[in-house]
């Protein structure tokens, strides 16, 4: 509901590479009542020489406009707009300090061996291989938030000692990721670890790795 007016106060007429007089100051005048047309404003061009503007009694029409439009303004000051006019968002500021921020460890890359070791008798279980078991990732950290309760720290041997692993490797893997996504989790490739399992059929299984520590 605002009224707009742009008003030039010359008549752009000079200025143009290849244009100049009056040719050019029609050009001008045709672009500004453009843009009005597309603004939906009002607009006046003042026909004074683009560089000849001074403050004479011949140009006391710019303070005509002025006073005219400082008269609006004065006009509408207590008339509030109507509808949403501005929201702004309560002011605040982050606070991140340097040192909260955790050192950068690298991530664990698990070296995979494709050799089977299996003597001539044995006997290899092809159905483990189409088997498909789902692990609870949010249960597995649940395990972890639950043993740092009680302690600034874990490893990821004592925490398979006192949560058994119940899904073997896979679940293994599983808390490897966890450990890679957590930035306070320690990955300490000094120091090999194995950690140990038993299967479904009663069976011990041992992996060996860099120790893993989950921090509180």
């Amino acid at each position: 509901g605002d009224q707009v007016k742009f008003v030039s106060v010359t008549n752009g007429d000079i200025g143009h590479h290849e244009l100049a007089g009056a040719i050019l100051a029609r050009r001008r005048t045709a672009e500004v009542k453009r843009c009005a047309e597309i603004l939906g404003i009002q607009t006046e061009v003042l026909d004074i020489h683009d560089g000849e503007l001074l403050p004479t009694l011949e140009n006391r029409r710019i303070m005509d406009i002025l006073r005219t439009i400082e008269m609006h303004a004065i006009a509408l000051r207590g008339v509030q707009p109507s509808g949403g006019f501005i929201e702004i968002d309560q002011p605040h500021s982050n606070v991140e300090l340097p040192l909260e921020r955790p050192l950068y460890s690298p991530a664990l890359k698990p070296l995979i061996s494709s050799e089977l070791r299996q003597s001539e008798e044995a006997e290899i279980d092809v159905g483990a291989l189409f088997s498909q078991v789902v692990i609870d990732k949010g249960k597995l950290a649940g395990y972890i938030r639950q043993a740092l309760q009680n302690q600034d720290q874990i490893t990821l041997r004592m925490l398979v000692q006192s949560y058994p692993l119940e899904h073997g490797l896979a679940e293994l893997v599983t808390y490897l990721q966890i450990a890679a996504d957590n930035p306070k989790a320690l990955f300490d490739e000094e120091r090999i670890e194995p950690v140990t399992w038993q299967d479904r059929n009663g069976n011990w299984k041992s992996a060996e790795m860099p120790r893993v520590i989950f921090v509180r």
